[in-house]
């Protein structure tokens, strides 16, 4: 594999080969013992664990690495001679090494018990046993969490709990999150986009806009039960998706309209009510969006549909059969 090639390979591609070809070998060879107990993959942070690393990504914590989990009775028998085998390995492999590596970025790769990873993220409650438990999770945490690829999980242990968390939010919990993102593009995209172009405010009306593509990612993710990444990969995880990639597309040409008041002439601005002004093709996209979540929700036996979003967004709430759940506030977010 010549550096050309493999710079155009996703970090997890390298990844792997790393392990399969440098890191096993050396495990193998330097504490064999440890290899029946131990999970190996990449997962966490970095677009690298999420495949969606670039030319553009590689100028910092790209290179050669994978991660090891042991649960703490066995890093406590095997972690001190694993990590002098780990340090060891090469810093190039097939001509790639590490480039600048950021503070930030320290003990994202290595040796790491089980539990200390998903606490890095989900907290002292890693492992979600009732409905408040997964009401508290964030969903971009929880992305962070079950990313990447597990190359091989000898215990299980890490894979057990990988997949339970892979098997979503509870409905109770996924409903009321709908209706959260519902009433958010409702509010910041069907309404408030509108009337702070009315007003003249376009830092405003693109701060709304920014707020209902961001809940509208969130929601298509929510529709697919996938949890949606950080913001900046939350319109490009959705490509991935099984459902709803219109809505995606719709996106990406609303994203290439923005505020623009010469749609809005002032003499105009109260003829067209509280919201709609499809000259705008910001607004119509809006619509659109909209329009295609609203369907889908119809598809789900999730809520009657309609044009107006936060209508769904009762609808959802009124859906939720746990009553602690159903009684919290549908906020904007």
């Amino acid at each position: 594999m010549d550096k050309e090639l493999q710079l155009n390979e996703s970090g997890l591609v390298l990844s792997e080969a790393f392990y399969r070809e440098a890191g096993r070998p050396a495990i193998e060879r330097g504490c064999p013992q440890a290899l029946p107990y131990l999970a190996a993959g990449l997962v966490g942070e970095g677009s690298e664990c999420f495949g969606f690393d670039d030319r553009i990504s590689m100028d910092h914590d790209y290179g050669p690495s994978f991660c090891v989990w042991l649960t703490e009775e066995d890093e406590k028998r095997f972690g001190d001679q694993l990590r002098q085998v780990l340090a060891e390995l090469p810093a190039e492999f097939h001509g790639v090494s590490y480039g600048l590596r950021l503070e930030q970025a320290r003990g994202r790769r290595g040796l790491d018990t089980v539990p200390d990873f998903y606490r890095r993220f989900l907290g002292k409650r890693y492992e979600p046993a009732s409905l408040t438990d997964w009401f508290l999770l964030p969903e971009t945490h929880l992305a962070a969490a079950t990313n990447g690829r597990v190359f091989e999980d000898n215990s299980g242990e890490f894979s057990r709990i990988r997949q339970k968390l892979l098997d979503f939010y509870p409905e109770d919990v996924r409903r009321h999150r709908m209706a959260c993102r519902a009433v958010t593009m409702a509010h910041e995209g069907q309404c408030n986009y509108s009337r702070m172009l009315r007003r003249g405010d376009t830092v405003a009306a693109f701060m709304a806009l920014g707020r209902f593509m961001e809940a509208a990612c969130s929601m298509i993710h929510l529709l697919n039960r996938r949890y949606t990444p950080y913001y900046k990969w939350a319109w490009k995880s959705l490509a991935a998706l099984p459902k709803l990639r219109e809505a995606a597309d719709a996106l990406q040409r609303l994203s290439q309209c923005g505020p623009d008041l010469s749609h809005w002439p002032a003499a105009d601005w109260e003829k067209y009510g509280r919201r709609l002004n499809l000259h705008d093709p910001a607004v119509a996209g809006i619509e659109e969006v909209c329009a295609l979540v609203s369907a889908e929700l119809l598809r789900q036996d999730l809520a009657e549909g309609g044009d107006y979003l936060e209508e769904q967004a009762r609808e959802l709430q009124r859906g939720i059969e746990d009553d602690l759940i159903r009684s919290q506030p549908i906020k904007v977010n």
